[in-house]
């Protein structure tokens, strides 16, 4: 994965739909967890399934809104 691209991600999630320092860190982690999965294999433990995908139909919610 590109660096420069995965940074641009993490800023324009992080400037539009993060709401604390909080969200910010959740975001950047989301999005190394993707990458974890998808180029090393990694598996999730239940709990982390479910604190993942919370937090990704959370942003899914807001970008949808937005998009209205």
């Amino acid at each position: 994965v590109n660096t420069r691209s995965f940074s641009k991600v993490i800023n324009y999630l992080t400037e539009n739909f993060a709401e604390n320092k909080d969200e910010i860190e959740k975001i950047r982690d989301l999005l190394q967890i993707r990458n974890r999965i998808l180029h090393e294999g990694y598996n999730l433990t239940e709990l982390q399934r479910k604190i993942y995908i919370e937090l990704s139909n959370n942003l899914i919610e807001r970008l949808e809104k937005r998009k209205k």
